[in-house]
């Protein structure tokens, strides 16, 4: 999907979610991320979010993950988890945007051990791709993974339909969940 312009990224992206189409694609700023994330909560019933905190830099860089964070949390029969290192701090933009949802509506929020950390690292070693990087997963079948490892660098790989990666990533999570902290917010 390279050289394509931005609105014909969106439309591809969907065109390959709704489609359930097995197909690996890069992804470049933080504008394609929301969209990427977008498109992972639009065609899942449960998803894992694993990030360092809750600023919010990829969740409002285009209107479209709003919208569909939105539309997500309102449908009870969804389940959305995010894992952060932190909830502190002032910038914290996307806890601040979760805080005004009604509480049936609100995403569990954990904050990650090191355990966890320790047990992301090596299945996203095993994975081929940088240890301590971002990621989301989506039902068993969708992922968006971070490949350069820095923080705030939002190169990814993305794929709405392959279950070989995305299902290694969500059992890794569920296995590990309970060396995390539930946040009360």
């Amino acid at each position: 999907m390279d050289n394509i312009s931005f609105a014909e990224y969106i439309e591809s992206v969907q065109f390959l979610a709704d489609n359930r189409i097995n197909f690996k694609f890069p992804n470049s700023s933080e504008k394609h991320a929301a969209v990427v994330l977008a498109n992972i909560l639009r065609i899942s019933n449960k998803v894992y979010i694993y990030d360092d905190n809750l600023k919010g830099d990829i969740a409002f860089a285009h209107p479209l993950f709003e919208e569909e964070l939105m539309n997500f949390c309102k449908d009870k029969s969804k389940e959305l988890t995010l894992i952060v290192g932190t909830i502190q701090g002032e910038d914290q933009r996307l806890l601040k945007f979760l805080k005004k949802l009604q509480n049936s509506e609100k995403p569990k929020i954990f904050t990650y051990s090191d355990a966890f950390v320790n047990e992301m690292n090596n299945i996203t070693t095993k994975l081929n791709f940088h240890e301590r990087t971002n990621f989301a997963v989506g039902n068993k079948t969708s992922y968006r993974i971070e490949t350069k490892g820095g923080r705030y660098d939002y190169e990814a790989e993305c794929n709405l339909n392959n279950p070989e990666i995305a299902e290694q990533l969500r059992k890794a999570i569920e296995k590990n969940l309970s060396n995390c902290e539930e946040i009360t917010y």
